[in-house]
């Protein structure tokens, strides 16, 4: 297939993404254990438990000591997890998110504040066969520790820690299917003021997010800057084996553009030097995300695209361009 054929395929594929969107994942929260959150303050404790078993899709887990005028001793200990899916139309990503936060404020006696030791676990299923990648981010800062913190993730649960407190962000590609493959979030974290002789303070707080999104075996590469402020983003779809593009802050006035070669030139405008990469094979009025399938019968594949628009805020003679994106299909 030469590229003249290759591009009548990518503007006969082109589709302007409409209002809706099938559900390709899905994710189900449940507590491997009980959710336990307690505090012990000037000798008393307080808990809050949340039996195991299924989760609704958020909820929160608090426990805190009364206070008062005369009674300025705090302990508090909060848990909260959501999962939601966040579409983009037909971009279909799913969030988890959970977090964890404590507070000691005593005077005089000792105090502890703790979540745990206790495990959730979201099920993630697909209605097909499909490769994804989880993006896991973990951040946590705790201020009067009792104990090691236990803070971490374990995606495909088989028993290695993908994620863990002060370990930052990582990927993990996933098969999914009609079975469901657990990801299992551990916490075990508490915060002490073990003899206070005057007002002492305690804290932690901490976050897990992860991100589902799909592996469609392409790579996105920015390959040239934008002028103007535009932004051309481009991001693998659950609808398809392809690509959504988006336009973004370029205005009505848009024209995206795709080639099969990178064919650079330049031009100087409102905006200074603007450099241009793809050869001109598409070109497009979008009035919104468009979704590019990538089938494969035309993979290996790659193809450049950028935008070109006119922004009329600044002049009537400004022309932007986002940054060019190389898209290569394997």
């Amino acid at each position: 297939m030469n590229n003249l054929s290759i591009a009548v395929v990518l503007g006969g594929v082109l589709a302007l993404v409409g209002s809706a969107s099938a559900q390709y994942v899905n994710v189900v929260p449940r507590a491997d254990t009980p959710l336990v959150a307690s505090t012990i303050v000037g000798g008393v404790p307080y808990a809050n438990v949340q039996a195991a078993g299924p989760l609704p899709s958020q909820g929160t887990l608090l426990v805190a000591s009364p206070q008062s005028p005369t009674n300025p001793l705090l302990g508090r200990a909060w848990f909260h997890w959501s999962v939601i899916p966040s579409w983009t139309v037909q971009l279909e990503q799913w969030w988890i998110d959970c977090n964890f936060s404590g507070q000691l404020n005593t005077a005089g006696g000792a105090a502890l504040a703790s979540l745990g030791a206790h495990e959730l676990v979201f099920d993630v299923t697909a209605l097909a066969p499909r490769k994804v990648f989880v993006d896991v981010d973990v951040d946590g800062t705790l201020v009067g520790a009792s104990q090691t913190p236990v803070w971490e993730v374990d995606v495909g649960d088989d028993g290695v820690v993908d994620a863990q407190l002060g370990g930052g962000h990582v990927q993990v590609p996933l098969q999914l299917g009609l079975t469901a493959v657990p990801v299992r979030l551990r916490c075990n974290v508490a915060i002490g003021t073990p003899n206070p002789t005057s007002a002492t303070q305690a804290s932690m707080s901490g976050s897990v997010s992860m991100r589902i999104r799909p592996d469609n075996d392409l790579s996105v590469q920015q390959v040239a800057a934008g002028c103007g402020g535009g932004a051309l983003d481009c991001e693998a779809v659950f609808a398809s084996s392809g690509v959504q593009m988006t336009c973004v802050n370029t205005g009505p006035l848009t024209v995206l553009v795709l080639g099969t070669q990178s064919q650079p030139w330049t031009f100087t405008d409102w905006f200074g030097t603007c450099d241009v990469v793809p050869s001109f094979d598409v070109l497009l009025t979008p009035g919104g995300a468009l979704s590019l399938p990538i089938p494969a019968s035309v993979r290996p594949f790659t193809f450049y695209t950028q935008a070109l628009y006119l922004a009329f805020w600044y002049s009537d003679q400004a022309i932007g361009v986002t940054p060019a994106q190389q898209i290569s299909a394997w």
